[in-house]
């Protein structure tokens, strides 16, 4: 995160008491909805832009997770290959 400032914010009781209950349910904390909002108003992307990006990058990461496990097992089932492959020859040798 880097060095951040203190900055206190008043909010309308209505604003904070609904920005705890997103901060609840994403999982994330006041402090860093706020630095999102701050973070999109600032690049002056609209929120159901970075709604979408959200979405989409956790979706990317599903797929490259998925991706991962596919290699892994693409490995394994390799090597299990090559050492067949390495038994047979020696036998025939």
């Amino acid at each position: 995160m880097g060095n951040m400032v203190l900055t206190p914010v008043y909010l309308e009781p209505e604003q904070k008491k609904a920005l705890a209950k997103k901060a609840k349910a994403s999982g994330k904390s006041v402090s860093e909805l706020l630095r999102e909002a701050v973070d999109a108003k600032i690049s002056g992307a609209k929120p159901h832009e970075v709604e979408q990006l959200d979405a989409a990058s956790k979706r990317a990461m599903t797929e490259i997770d998925a991706m991962i496990d596919a290699l892994k097992t693409n490995s394994s089932e390799h090597r299990k290959f090559l050492r067949a492959l390495e038994a047979a020859r020696t036998q025939h040798a």
